[in-house]
């Protein structure tokens, strides 16, 4: 193999790497618990406000991971298609794929949403501050995205912006508590300004 082919192969190697971050990040952050992610918040953990704050803007959050995620694949993808053509003529579009399939089925997807879903909590606080800067980075582009996908929804008739109740910076959440008893909603309330606060209160999810 000459030096570009192992080049190649080191691409690919790489952009799988970077696609089992971003599978493994989107399991962990959607799965870490809310109630500990907003007590560590208040204790000083800046991780952990990170987290809320891209959880807060879900649509952004997983428009970002989707695109990264999806980015890399596809170049990995190519690259090994193109290395594979080189010694196997047309043939090597058919191992390529069948190749590709298993190793990001396996590689960039199963193993890494397994172990993020095995340690939520640890994993979210871990990739809070480089998947914060992945969705500064593809902020302009996610804004299109998600103007053309609201539109799309709502030219369908599906109801959109069912995520927090945000006002002049203002959010509300609710969250579900496993071990609430009697009260099994968490309200997350941050003002402008002002301290986060949360309460635990009984009755369904309001509207």
């Amino acid at each position: 193999m000459s030096v570009l082919d192992w080049l190649t192969v080191l691409a690919v190697v790489l952009c799988l790497l970077i696609s089992a971050f971003f599978s493994a990040s989107e399991t962990a952050l959607a799965a870490s618990s809310r109630a500990a992610m907003l007590r560590l918040e208040k204790q000083g953990n800046r991780d952990a406000g990170i987290v809320n704050r891209l959880m807060a803007t879900r649509e952004r959050l997983l428009g970002a991971i989707l695109f990264a995620n999806n980015f890399t694949n596809i170049a990995a993808s190519t690259l090994a298609t193109g290395l594979l053509l080189a010694y196997f003529g047309e043939a090597g579009v058919i191992y390529a794929t069948f190749a590709m399939t298993l190793v990001i089925f396996v590689l960039a997807e199963v193993l890494p949403k397994t172990a993020a879903f095995n340690a939520p909590d640890r994993m979210a606080l871990a990739v809070a501050s480089p998947v914060q800067r992945t969705v500064r980075l593809f902020s302009p582009l996610l804004r299109v995205v998600e103007w053309l996908v609201r539109w799309i929804l709502r030219g369908v008739g599906m109801p959109v912006g069912s995520g927090p109740t945000r006002t002049e910076g203002n959010t509300i959440v609710w969250f579900p508590l496993a071990q609430a008893g009697p009260a099994p909603w968490l309200l997350y309330v941050k003002l402008a300004g002002v301290e986060p606060t949360q309460f635990a209160v009984g009755g369904p999810l309001p509207q």
